[in-house]
């Protein structure tokens, strides 16, 4: 991207599956490596669908005001007649953060018009500098914002010094949420890539474990019990092993930490993994759930 190869990235995986950790390393790299990086972050959240293409929006307005307007020489692409880009800049200029709205559906009603005004703003800033956009959770992204993100990565062009990094739920996103729809064509684009983040395998809880504490005694029992409520998701790992220290079970003995799981242990949980373990049991259907119910019950 740095090189002026625009690129769009999505990774996909549960939550706790460490898509966020992962983007914050990429991007304190990026750093390291190119100090004129700019980044733009935006978070999607539920109830999106309320406000359309508002995501877009606010990402439209953190660019003018961390660069103010942009000089016309970085212009790139054709917008439509009478939409060029200080459009973008003019329609924004008198907002506030908390007065922000959607005011491009109020000057023009063809959504197609107002994508490639905006797309062409993107890119322009792209031009300008290298140009990051971290996008979070966009399984809540409404439809206006995901139909866009398909235009701007068709719109974009060599030279363009775009990275697009985006990630979602795998789980949540299967078949429901409107990225999920444009997804298969955002996949027939040559300059998108997709990474699918799965969970530890038992002979690497071990490893990880170590990367946490240090040098650590594990029996296979341990590793099997801590697999086995962890699901090899790297959030509840570290959650399981932060309540044994807390509950002083890890102990030095013979040059390597020990631990010490008690049988009360595995049935206080962690309060992390209980609510992951409610969010499992509401996924289930009805007859799973009756089914769970009478063996309790019994």
């Amino acid at each position: 991207a740095y090189q002026g190869t625009p690129m769009c990235v999505f990774m996909n995986g549960e939550n706790g599956i460490g898509k966020t950790r992962i983007f914050q390393e990429i991007k304190k790299q990026i750093r390291i490596l190119y100090k004129d990086f700019a980044f733009i972050e935006e978070i999607c959240k539920p109830g999106d669908d309320i406000k359309p293409f508002f995501r877009i929006v606010h990402i439209v307005f953190q660019l003018y005001q961390n660069f103010k307007s942009l000089d016309k020489k970085f212009y790139v692409g054709n917008p439509p007649p009478m939409l060029n880009q200080d459009f973008v800049e003019f329609a924004i200029s008198n907002f506030q953060e908390e007065t922000l709205q959607n005011i491009f559906d109020k000057v023009e009603s063809d959504p197609n018009k107002i994508a490639s005004c905006v797309a062409c703003y993107l890119r322009s800033h792209a031009n300008a500098h290298p140009f990051c956009l971290i996008l979070e959770d966009i399984h809540f992204m409404d439809r206006k914002s995901s139909e866009f993100l398909l235009y701007l990565l068709s719109a974009m062009e060599a030279k363009d010094r775009f990275l697009i990094l985006a990630l979602y739920h795998g789980d949540e996103a299967s078949g429901e949420s409107h990225i999920q729809r444009v997804l298969p064509k955002l996949r027939s684009q040559p300059k998108f890539r997709e990474i699918k983040v799965t969970p530890l395998l038992a002979r690497e809880i071990l490893p990880f474990v170590r990367s946490m504490v240090g040098q650590v005694a594990m029996e296979d029992n341990d590793i099997s019990t801590i697999f086995k409520f962890s699901r090899g998701i790297p959030y509840q790992i570290v959650a399981f092993i932060r309540g044994l220290a807390e509950k002083k079970q890890i102990k030095w003995a013979n040059g390597s930490w020990k631990l010490h799981i008690s049988e009360d242990l595995l049935y206080k949980l962690p309060k992390e993994i209980e609510d992951q373990l409610i969010k499992n049991l509401d996924k289930l259907g009805k007859h799973q759930k009756d089914i769970l119910y009478w063996l309790a019950i019994s």
